[in-house]
């Protein structure tokens, strides 16, 4: 049986990777919360970040919205109910 929703090469390895930073920054806020004035961990953190609103905004761009807010506001639709949800893949 062929699952017709399933993630292109591409798309796959854009969600991958999302989940791999969003993982590592999860890391870091909880090391950070005891150790908050380690300087390697917050530049570490905050370029985990600016990578993730990146790759994000690319994958939303691409493949459509992750989250809710993801959706364009100036459109005549709601998108987020229409599209594709990513965890139905």
């Amino acid at each position: 049986m062929t699952n017709s929703t399933a993630l292109s090469g591409e798309q796959a390895e854009m969600m991958l990777n999302l989940q791999q930073i969003g993982l590592t920054i999860t890391d870091l806020i909880e090391y950070l919360d005891t150790h908050p004035y380690d300087s390697f961990a917050i530049a570490r953190f905050n370029q985990a970040a600016a990578e993730y609103h990146t790759l994000h905004d690319a994958y939303a761009q691409q493949f459509g919205a992750l989250r809710s807010d993801d959706t364009n506001i100036s459109a005549d639709t709601w998108i987020w109910g229409t599209s594709e949800f990513p965890w139905r893949y």
